[in-house]
């Protein structure tokens, strides 16, 4: 018995060790759990596909525990828990056939089998060739779908018994069959005997009708033949055969074909009733140049009568109409030569006294002996086509909106008078003339009251020169004058007061009263330049100069001014370059909570790393703005500070606002809403941890308007803040009514707070009259304890300034905002309160008080 156990045990041995050889050879990954799901054996391929080394996996190995191995092979990190749970579901199953998209890009296929004993045998198959073949198939299948239905015709494919097995939308649409008739398989009697019920096949018995149809259709030859519709629709329908059997029918519509071709032959039987002659009115004389036949089109020409101007001379006729002797001579003489003409062109004056352009054209008419009968010809009257031309010269050199001339009109003019100028020895003054803050208008009352203050700019500046002077539309709010006959430069000063006092008048437009001012930049010829293109530069640069300074006012040409445009343009040019090379940086200074001593908030503070310098806004803000690149630092800077502000998150940082900076010109930019909810889309921020700080000046500026874009920005839950609060002159009914969620006191009011009284109760006043109106108090620029203390005891909310941080980079912030408390918030040792904490110089918010993001 003992020796009987043994061989069998020798046995069971043996066939479990051919079992685990045989597994091996497989192409598939096997594996077999235990009932009490705890891994019994597995092969090498499974192994392989499972990413084992050899000992991550081992018998005895729990099933969840094998999951979990595979889990961020197979799932993304935030779902691995949920395909661990979803796999123990399953597995509960007696039988699992599971298709798995791997994140190395392979697909398996686990098949998994609950054995009597209550184990588990599965199956690893690599599926991801087969996978790739019926996407490859779909692909396919779906381009011929999708190739089917952008051709035009319509398209059916019958098989060799004449079912339907293909179709695209446009024979769906052409047929104008109801949803749900096509489908595979429908026999081609069934749909022949659908357009018989419907009209389709002519007038008669639907059945005879199909009948004879299905028969054609049995020959099995090409066919093509046309199908009108009840509702008028023709479609044309050829049918081919296929060597297979198979049949491909085509359906189009050709409905506008055939109106064409019936309009093309009214057409025809049209032109056969008239002569055929290109002009609009004709004409016959005898043999003495008499006319003896005139259409009553030569009424519209000449608004005379035909019957006065038959059995008179074509000569005299034509003579009589015109002061052009010159060309009454040549026509005679053709008319003597009895020659053919064409286009012989007259100038007259028809009964009206208007001048009217004509065109002539004849030939001369002969009997069968040869014998001059006279001539016969048609005539047109030209006149609006030459208008019109004349129109288009216009317009290509004047302004279509003004009347004014163009730039390329203004161009040609400044050249011609500056040649004059130089024969005659005078001056030429260049005016360029640019509105400030057109663009207002446009926003706000709408293009078209635009275009009506363009308009009445216009006139006004015509009524300012004289009539040797030149006024023109160089483009958009954009004006320039030449200023002929210079004597002194103030000539052009004269017209600049002028022209300055006649937009200070207000312009009465639908309903409202709109006040327009310029900028005017001027040049003298021959003294600031001599070529007009460098003249015009010129002029450029002084009108820049004079927007630059305030607006409103006129500036003349200096060489030093050519130097400060030129230092100009080299630092726009330098700050697009810093663009591209991302030479922009961000700083951080914190701001905390003074009762609790824990950093709130961040304030983005913008740098330029230009050569190894580290410039502040001050030095680039106002080219930055000037040029326009203001818009695209603005954005950088928001998307910057909401991407840092993400990154501390990741890195365990408590959950603080970072407040970003508005320029004015961003402020007014209409694209600024959509751009801050992009921005916080795409980085994840919410809108209640960003702040956008505006100045006082900002908000005195349009109040109306300002307080309905804030409006909008507080709605989508942003933070708004109230900058360098003090140095302006805040309307409290602007304020009552504009979200503000926080006031910040401007830093020259914080720095005395402890030995000036006056700066205490004013400080102590913002602060009062900040919590009326609901909003937090910020005490900017704190470099000292004392000023800390006297904040706290005033009830100041929040706190900036050296004393609790100077401004750094994300790096060195991060520890700061992982910290409770960033300063020490008991007494200060004996004199230390009077010193800042931060080692900078500065005044406690590092001059960056400047936007964006300053």
């Amino acid at each position: 018995m003992t020796q009987s156990s043994a061989a069998r045990r020798h046995s069971d041995s043996a066939t479990q060790e051919r079992l685990i050889e045989a597994l091996e050879t497989i192409p598939d990954g096997f594996y077999l759990f235990d009932p009490d799901d705890r891994l019994v054996m597995i092969n090498q391929r499974a192994r392989e596909m499972l990413g084992d080394d050899g000992e991550q996996l081992w018998i005895g190995m729990p099933f969840e525990e094998l999951l979990r191995f595979r889990a961020p092979a197979v799932a993304d990190p935030l779902h691995q828990q949920e395909w661990v749970l979803s796999r123990l579901e399953a597995h509960r199953n007696p039988k699992n056939v599971i298709d798995q998209h791997w994140r190395d890009g392979r697909w398996v296929r686990v098949s998994e089998r609950r054995l009597m004993d209550g184990a588990t045998v599965t199956l690893l198959t690599d599926v991801t060739a087969m996978k790739e073949r019926e996407t490859a198939l779909a692909d396919v299948s779906n381009l011929l779908r999708t190739t089917l239905d952008h051709i035009g015709k319509g398209i059916i494919v019958f098989d060799r018994h004449s079912r339907l097995v293909a179709w695209n939308s446009r024979w769906l649409e052409i047929k104008d069959l109801p949803d749900g008739f096509a489908c595979a398989g429908i026999p081609l009697e069934d749909i022949i005997h659908f357009d018989a019920n419907r009209g389709e096949l002519g007038d008669g018995d639907p059945e005879s009708l199909a009948r004879e149809s299905i028969a054609q259709w049995a020959v099995g030859e090409v066919m093509r033949f046309d199908r009108v519709r009840p509702d008028g629709t023709v479609y044309e329908v050829m049918s081919s055969p296929m060597p297979d059997g198979q049949r491909v029918v085509t359906f189009t519509d050709i409905t506008e074909r055939k109106r064409a071709e019936e309009a093309a032959q009214i057409s025809e039987q049209r032109l056969r009733d008239i002569v055929e002659a290109a002009s609009d009115w004709f004409w016959e004389t005898d043999g003495e140049h008499r006319l003896t036949m005139l259409s009553d089109r030569f009424r519209n020409m000449n608004s005379a009568d035909v019957g006065e101007v038959v059995g008179r001379s074509l000569v005299e006729v034509m003579a009589e109409s015109t002061e052009d002797t010159e060309v009454c001579r040549e026509f005679e003489e053709i008319l003597a030569e009895r020659q053919p003409f064409r286009n012989v062109t007259w100038n007259i004056r028809d009964k009206n006294g208007e001048n009217r352009h004509v065109r002539l054209s004849g030939r001369p008419v002969f009997d069968a002996l040869g014998r001059f009968c006279g001539y016969r010809g048609a005539g047109s009257d030209d006149t609006a086509a030459i208008q019109a031309e004349a129109e288009v010269r216009h317009l290509a050199h004047h302004d279509p909106l003004t009347g004014l001339p163009n730039r390329a009109l203004f161009h040609d003019r400044l050249a011609n008078a500056i040649a004059g100028a130089t024969r005659g020895h005078t001056s030429v003054a260049l005016v360029l003339i640019d509105l400030d803050h057109f663009k207002h208008v446009n926003d706000t009352l709408g293009h078209p009251a635009g275009d009506k203050v363009l308009t009445v700019v216009a006139q006004r500046l015509a009524a300012c020169v004289r009539g040797t002077d030149t006024v023109a539309r160089l483009g958009g709010d954009e004006f320039g004058i030449i200023q002929t006959d210079v004597h002194d430069p103030e000539d052009a000063t004269r017209l600049a007061h002028r022209i300055e006092s006649s937009l200070a008048n207000t312009m009465p437009l639908d309903g409202h009263s709109v006040q327009m001012a310029a900028s005017i930049g001027i040049a003298l010829f021959p003294f600031d330049a001599r070529e007009p293109e460098r003249l015009i530069q010129n002029a450029d640069m002084a009108l820049y100069r004079a927007k630059s300074e305030g607006r409103n006012t006129h500036r003349f040409f200096s060489s030093s001014l050519s130097r400060q445009v030129q230092a100009h343009m080299s630092l726009v040019k330098a700050l697009r370059s810093a663009q591209a090379r991302r030479e922009f940086q961000l700083r951080f200074q914190p701001q905390i909570c003074l009762q609790s001593g824990n950093i709130v908030a961040v304030e983005s503070l913008l740098r330029w790393n230009r050569g190894g310098v580290m410039e502040n806004p001050h030095s680039f803000i106002n080219a930055a703005e000037t040029s326009g690149l203001i818009h695209s630092i603005g954005e950088w800077v928001l998307e910057a500070a909401c991407g840092q502000q993400q990154a501390w998150r990741a890195n365990g940082c408590p959950r603080v606002r970072v407040s970003v900076n508005l320029s004015t010109i961003q402020f007014r930019d209409r694209a600024l809403l959509g751009m801050i909810e992009r921005v916080l889309s795409q980085s994840g921020v919410p809108a209640e941890d960003l702040e956008i700080e505006i100045t006082e000046s900002l908000l005195l500026s349009e109040p109306r308007e300002t307080t309905r874009v804030l409006q909008a920005l507080h709605e989508i839950g942003l933070n708004i803040a109230l900058d360098d609060f003090g140095l302006g002159y805040s309307s409290l009914t602007v304020l009552k009514s504009t979200p503000i969620d926080r006031i910040k006191i401007d830093p020259s009011f914080t720095t005395h707070i402890g030995s000036d009284a006056a700066d205490h109760a004013l400080v102590q006043s913002v602060v009062t009259l900040g919590h009326g109106l609901g909003a937090r108090v910020v005490a900017e620029g704190v470099e000292t304890h004392g000023q800390y203390v006297s904040l706290k005891e005033m009830g100041c909310d929040e706190a900036q300034g050296f004393f609790i941080g100077k401004p750094a980079d994300a790096i060195e912030i991060e520890p700061m905002l992982k910290r409770a408390t960033p300063i020490p918030i008991g007494p200060m040792p004996d004199g230390a309160g009077d010193v800042p904490l931060a080692t900078a110089k500065g005044n406690g918010h590092d001059d960056d008080t400047l936007p964006p993001g300053s």
